[in-house]
């Protein structure tokens, strides 16, 4: 059998997001805007528990972060590379966008990391670049 690519591998985190947390959210997580909107307050949720452990959240972190780059790459285009820097989208341009980092740093230090924010800031910057 042939190991998956990365990119497939990430495929299949950011799925598992849809199919696993699209009952909670009430509505079908799609790669859009939107699904980023309620994957921000979800992490928001989590962080306000009071069992919540930073140490044990780098999984769903890695996961939510698989979500978030495949709505990237869904609405702004761009393609998984594995960077110096990290994991991250690399654009057309050139540029780079990191949401696996991004959303450790949003379960680590709460809004003030908003991958919404994050998203909205990358919509800004990059038009669709396929």
């Amino acid at each position: 059998m042939e190991e998956l690519t990365l990119e497939e591998k990430l495929r299949i985190n950011a799925d598992l997001i849809k199919e696993h947390l699209s009952p909670a959210a009430g509505f079908e997580l799609a790669f859009n805007e939107a699904s980023v909107a309620w994957i921000d307050g979800f992490i928001e949720r989590q962080r306000s528990r009071d069992d919540f452990d930073l140490a044990a959240s780098d999984g769903l972190a890695q996961k939510l972060g698989s979500f978030v780059g495949e709505c990237m790459c869904n609405e702004f285009g761009g393609k998984w590379k594995q960077l110096d820097e990290g994991l991250g989208i690399v654009f057309s341009d050139g540029n780079a966008a990191f949401p696996l980092t991004k959303v450790r740093k949003q379960f680590a230090n709460g809004s003030d990391d908003s991958i919404l924010s994050f998203y909205r800031s990358a919509a800004a910057l990059f038009s669709r670049q396929g």
